[in-house]
């Protein structure tokens, strides 16, 4: 699972994406896909492309690099803001085209990568767990659906809801999800293997992190996102913003730093935050807020503990002690 999303998209983007596929062939040769879309443009200008195969993503270039109207080709257009990609290792479901991700339900465009445990999901003739799910992740909604999965479950998940025009990105302890943003444009990145994005961002010379001269201290790099929240971010706001619509996740037993609240059931699943919060005034971070204070000193980041002191509160210790 990788892709990018962003207004500052240019040719050397486009590069990334492609070799991202490329080398995600190492996690599965079952199929792949990529989707592309402009989330602002409407009408005539309206872009939007949705191509699979279920083969290889080798394959998936030849098939839709090719076409004779330069619109119809896949990872062409740098009007396009958001590009969701996949590559499949086939656990559940045949493998062929309708199993190939990314999904599309309604309004909804989605990515998964790991299996699902949950009865309603498997033993289907001819669709996978991940095929059935962003179906009903379609009618009922991300949070809905996955507060009620198996604790057992595995997922990191990517999608795109056209209605609402916003990227979410969720995952939980036994999928990772990596994200990088470029210094020089509003451009983001994601992937599920660290290796894989740290290899093709640098090969592409692409600016992903920084240097603060005043403190001779890097920031940014490559960021796991927390378990067990949702982020959501429009690709108008990516290079302002990173926003989280809560905890939605549910290990259970596991050690965290606030105590899970257990909701019991024939399944026995939980719910657990994972969002952090100023420790001194209590506030609740974002994820782009917590990078800001960990990465570019607005704030303390008190490393040994893993608690986050706001700027606000800094601020105001500094005038009392003076």
């Amino acid at each position: 699972m990788f892709g990018a999303a962003g207004k500052g998209i240019s040719k050397d983007d486009l590069n990334v994406i492609r070799e991202l596929g490329i080398v995600s062939q190492l996690r599965g040769l079952d199929g792949a896909g990529i989707y592309e879309t402009n989330s602002d443009a409407a009408g005539k200008a309206a872009h939007e492309i949705l191509a699979k195969s279920d083969q290889d993503f080798n394959d998936l270039m030849y098939c839709w690099t090719n076409n004779k109207k330069s619109k119809d080709n896949v990872l062409y257009s740098i009007y396009a803001d958001v590009f969701l990609g996949h590559v499949r290792a086939a656990t559940v479901g045949p493998i062929d085209a309708e199993n190939t991700q990314p999904f599309k339900f309604n309004s909804v465009i989605g990515t998964h990568n790991g299996t699902l445990k949950d009865k309603q999901y498997l033993g289907h003739r001819t669709r996978s767990d991940s095929n059935l799910m962003f179906e009903e992740v379609s009618q009922r909604g991300i949070e809905s659906v996955l507060k009620e999965l198996h604790t057992d479950s595995a997922y990191a998940i990517v999608m795109y809801d056209k209605t609402s025009k916003q990227l979410a990105f969720v995952r939980n302890s036994k999928r990772f999800l990596y994200v990088a943003f470029n210094y020089k444009r509003r451009v983001m990145y994601w992937c599920s293997e660290k290796g894989l994005l740290k290899a093709v961002l640098d090969r592409n010379g692409i600016d992903y992190e920084g240097y603060d001269m005043k403190t001779q201290k890097s920031y940014g790099g490559i960021l796991l996102l927390n378990e067990g929240v949702v982020w959501v971010i429009k690709p108008s706001e990516i290079g302002s913003k990173l926003l989280d619509k809560g905890p939605v996740i549910y290990e259970k037993d596991k050690p965290v730093v606030k105590t899970p609240v257990i909701v019991s059931d024939e399944r026995q699943k939980s719910s657990i935050s994972f969002k952090s919060e100023c420790s001194f005034c209590k506030k609740e971070l974002s994820l782009y807020e917590q990078y800001k204070i960990k990465f570019k000193n607005e704030g303390i980041y008190d490393e040994q503990n893993g608690v986050y002191f706001c700027p606000t509160c800094c601020e105001t210790d500094s005038k009392q002690a003076s």
